[in-house]
């Protein structure tokens, strides 16, 4: 059966456990919800930063003024947890908050001073690192796909390239090893071609078809078993945030 998050159940089971507690110590404000803070607007103030670290970091003035968190992602990398990982990879990591809480976790980043390794999630990592990885995640690291280099030109991801993201994702992951994707879906709302919707019958309004559409592109991948699945396109009435609205854990299979 796949998993789904139920936001009021996690959110008090959670709290109870030990790195609940040491979270609702360090943290003013908890949430785990699908309404959030204005995270786009608090980018484009300028800020060089996360939008992740603008609401949760205590020495950085955002227009919240309390320190607030959403632990949303750790219902899902309970998931990741299960299989006793030796190391969990935090692909484009940020602000690398995860690792605090959960030692195994190592932070990659190309830019990122949190980063416990410095390097970029491009076409060459993934050659590089393929079938090799015990388990990884990464949460809106990007809105393009992965490419050879700087020099190349930036492909946003589109519903027509979703699943090629997932499947170049999940082979840097071990067979039986398991991993974790979030993605914003204001991307491939406004990067998607009006050619494409038209060839598909569908159209950026069309929230029940484009999920089951998106729902579908997930669960016919051949290579991975989808352990827990979320899907949260209708971004009028839940503004975008920094835990993706596409979230997908997987278990890769060969």
């Amino acid at each position: 059966m796949i998993k789904k998050i139920n936001y009021k159940e996690f959110y008090e089971e959670f709290l109870k456990t030990s790195v609940g507690q040491q979270v609702l110590n360090d943290f003013d404000e908890i949430t785990c919800t699908n309404n959030h803070h204005p995270s786009i607007i608090m980018l484009s103030q300028g800020h060089k930063s996360t939008c992740r670290e603008l609401l949760g970091n205590p020495n950085i003035k955002s227009t919240n003024n309390n320190t607030t968190i959403s632990i949303v992602t750790f219902y899902y990398l309970q998931f990741l947890q299960e299989k006793n990982p030796k190391n969990i990879y935090d692909i484009g990591c940020g602000w690398n908050i995860w690792s605090k809480y959960i030692p195994n976790i190592i932070g990659i980043d190309n830019i990122s001073h949190y980063a416990h390794v410095l390097e970029d999630y491009n076409l060459d990592y993934i050659n590089k690192n393929y079938k090799k990885i015990e388990s990884a995640f990464s949460i809106n690291m990007s809105s393009s796909m992965p490419k050879h280099s700087v020099v190349d030109k930036d492909i946003p991801i589109t519903f027509a390239n979703l699943a090629e993201y997932i499947e170049q994702f999940s082979s840097i992951i071990k067979p039986g090893g398991r991993g974790y994707v979030a993605l914003p879906a204001i991307v491939p709302l406004i990067t998607t071609s009006t050619k494409w919707f038209e060839d598909n019958n569908l159209t950026r309004y069309a929230i029940p078809e484009l999920t089951n559409y998106v729902e579908q592109v997930i669960l016919l991948q051949k290579n991975i078993k989808v352990i827990a699945l979320d899907i949260e396109l209708d971004i009028l009435n839940c503004f975008p945030s920094h835990d993706g609205e596409i979230r997908v854990v997987f278990e890769v299979l060969s």
